[in-house]
């Protein structure tokens, strides 16, 4: 009886990932289950060759910043290059979801500024209020409404101005 000759068929190939490994192209030979590096099926080989290690992640740290009174913040993270997974360690061993690592945005700590009078030498002002955290001014409580500074601001009245009568000297005066 003749050998009917290798029937082979194509495994593609699989990019590895980084948590799956991936292999190369090659043939599996339907009737005798041999691996092949060519269609012919001359060339055998093991399957273990064709395989591609899983690459694992590489992973860049997303430093830690503070939250604003008015932007959100984060704690610390890694995020993979290849895979844009998100994890607390620099391995890529525990996966965290992005949410996690937010720090929601404080909000404007104010403190009331109250109305001053001008005087003839000192500046007075309309009531305020300051955020004692980000330093910015606000016409409202909740600091919703910025303002300038200057848009609360009297200036001094300066002393009112006095009429002089002008006299002619006299003998007693």
């Amino acid at each position: 009886i003749s050998a009917k000759g290798h029937d082979t068929t194509l495994v593609a190939a699989k990019d590895a990932t980084c948590t799956e490994p991936g292999n190369s192209a090659y043939y599996v030979c339907d009737n005798c289950g041999k691996y092949f590096s060519d269609e012919a099926g001359e060339n055998e080989i093991q399957q273990s060759s064709t395989i591609i290690s899983a690459k694992g992640h590489d992973t860049t740290l997303v430093a830690a910043k503070d939250a604003t009174c008015t932007e959100p913040g984060n704690s610390a993270y890694y995020v993979c290059d290849t895979c844009d997974k998100y994890f607390s360690d620099e391995a890529g061993e525990n996966e965290i979801e992005l949410s996690s690592t937010v720090i929601p945005a404080a909000g404007h700590d104010t403190t009331l500024v109250a109305a001053k009078d001008a005087t003839c030498t000192e500046d007075g002002n309309s009531a305020y209020y300051v955020c004692d955290t980000c330093k910015k001014y606000f016409s409202d409580e909740a600091g919703e409404n910025e303002i300038q500074l200057s848009s609360v601001e009297i200036p001094a009245k300066g002393h009112g101005e006095t009429e002089q009568k002008v006299t002619s000297p006299t003998a007693t005066t």
